[in-house]
């Protein structure tokens, strides 16, 4: 996985729809703010949490044989 290297979509618009998926904004209003149909923008969402899981699972397991070393703060009011 990793990447989104095979698309019809311009640079432009993968742009966008990557800037309203951090945003948390719905394939179905990214598909309208971008002009293209809410499929493309459904399955681009879609990979993208494919990717973003991955990504994440891959860290995890980068993490997992290290000693972490947790500091605890304590703040007052």
């Amino acid at each position: 996985m990793g990447s989104m290297r095979k698309s019809l979509l311009s640079q432009h618009t993968q742009r966008l729809l990557i800037d309203y998926f951090v945003s948390g904004i719905t394939a179905r209003i990214a598909a309208r703010f971008c002009g293209i149909h809410r499929d493309t923008a459904a399955h681009y969402s879609l990979r993208l949490h494919e990717i973003t899981a991955y990504e994440l699972e891959a860290e995890s397991n980068a993490l997992s044989g290290r000693k972490n070393k947790v500091h605890e703060s304590y703040f007052a009011r």
